[in-house]
């Protein structure tokens, strides 16, 4: 649901942006805009009965677009494999439902665009199997081999 809000938020800016700015032509769009809206603001009102941080799952353009931009750009979390347990405290400290503990197997990091970078996995976890790796990594592996250090 959320990328299609987000799709239609676009569309709307798309719309707002690209076409003559007739009378005609803003009453569609101004309609188009206030039944997107309608939908998604009448959706609120069933979110908070079924469950924790759902509108964030579900409902929230803002956290796709989110989503896709910490996806494309230098962030994510990494595992050291063999350090994780499986206790699943990670899991239950993750209010985006992430299967971290299968993500952690799989690919040794949780890269997905559903993460919103929160921490909580990293900083609960028992072993320091979790941590964050950004932009700051890359640029000191770029300073090291530019500046390698002499001995």
């Amino acid at each position: 649901m959320k990328w299609l809000f987000l799709a239609s938020l676009l569309v709307y800016l798309f719309l707002f942006l690209a076409f003559p700015r007739s009378l005609t032509t803003r009453k569609y769009i101004h309609l188009f805009s206030v039944a997107n809206m309608g939908i998604y603001f009448a959706s609120l009102l069933v979110i908070p009965w079924t469950g924790n941080r759902n509108y964030c799952r579900v409902l929230c353009p803002w956290g796709a677009l989110y989503g896709i931009i910490s996806k494309l750009g230098f962030y994510k979390i990494v595992a050291v494999k063999e350090k994780c347990v499986l206790c699943k405290i990670c899991e239950a400290n993750c209010d985006m439902g992430i299967p971290i503990r299968s993500l952690v197997q799989k690919h040794g990091e949780i890269n997905v665009p559903d993460c919103v970078g929160c921490g909580r996995c990293v900083t609960e976890c028992p072993k320091r199997a979790l941590r964050f790796v950004d932009i700051r990594d890359y640029l000191r592996r770029i300073w090291a081999r530019v500046f390698p250090s002499q001995q």
